[in-house]
C-alpha cells in the first residue's frame, strides 16, 4: 500500500499515545491499518476512516470535534515518542510559538504530502493557519496545533477552527 501519510502519524497515536484494545484494535484493521503489520505510507482517507473509527470506541458520548480535538492533543505526546516526532518536537520550548509556527509548513510535509498548511503570523501572539485539505481532519489538528502550542511554551493557546474552502481555517492565539 503507497499513500501521502508518513507511517510516523499512525505510530504516534496509535502505538504511542494510545492502547488499542482488541475491539478498536479490530476496527482500525477494516479501516485499512493493521498495527501488527504497519506499512511507510497510508491514505488519507485511511488516516480519517482509523480517526472516526477511533473517536467513536474512545470517545462516544463526546461531540465528533471534541473527540477528535483529544485525539489530536493525545497524538502530539505519543508522536514526542517517535524518531520523527523527537526531531520536529524538541526545539519547540526554545522557539516558542512565534517561531514555530512559520516552521510548520515544513514539519507537516514530513507527515503529509497529500495536504498543505499556510501560516500568515497576524499578531505578536496570533496566527492563521490555512489548511488545504481533502479529508475532514480540522478537529484532529486543532488538538494537534493546541498541544504542540503548550510545548512551544505557550500558557493559554486558542485554537477556533473554521471550515474553509478546500479545507480549513485554524485562527491562533497565545
Amino acid at each position: 500500500m503507497t499513500g501521502d501519510i508518513n507511517h510516523a502519524l499512525f505510530e504516534g497515536l496509535f502505538r504511542r499515545a494510545l492502547t488499542p484494545d482488541a475491539a478498536l484494535e479490530g476496527a482500525l484493521k477494516a479501516c485499512g491499518y493493521d498495527l501488527r503489520r504497519p506499512v511507510d505510507r497510508y491514505s488519507g482517507q485511511v488516516f480519517a476512516a482509523c480517526l472516526e473509527a477511533t473517536r467513536a470506541h474512545l470517545h462516544p458520548d463526546q461531540p465528533a470535534e471534541e473527540g477528535l480535538r483529544a485525539l489530536g492533543r493525545a497524538f502530539v505526546s505519543g508522536f514526542q515518542q517517535t524518531i520523527l516526532g523527537k526531531v520536529v518536537t524538541t526545539a519547540l520550548p526554545i522557539l516558542g510559538p512565534a517561531r514555530f509556527l512559520p516552521r510548520l509548513p515544513a514539519r507537516f510535509r514530513s507527515i503529509r504530502t497529500d495536504a498543505s498548511v499556510a501560516v500568515e503570523l497576524t499578531g505578536p501572539a496570533s496566527a492563521t493557519l490555512m489548511f488545504t485539505d481533502a479529508q475532514p481532519l480540522g478537529p484532529f489538528f486543532a488538538g494537534v496545533i493546541e498541544a504542540a502550542l503548550r510545548l512551544a511554551k505557550a500558557e493559554r493557546p486558542v485554537v477556533a477552527l473554521q471550515p474553509a474552502p478546500d479545507g480549513y481555517r485554524l485562527d491562533v492565539s497565545w
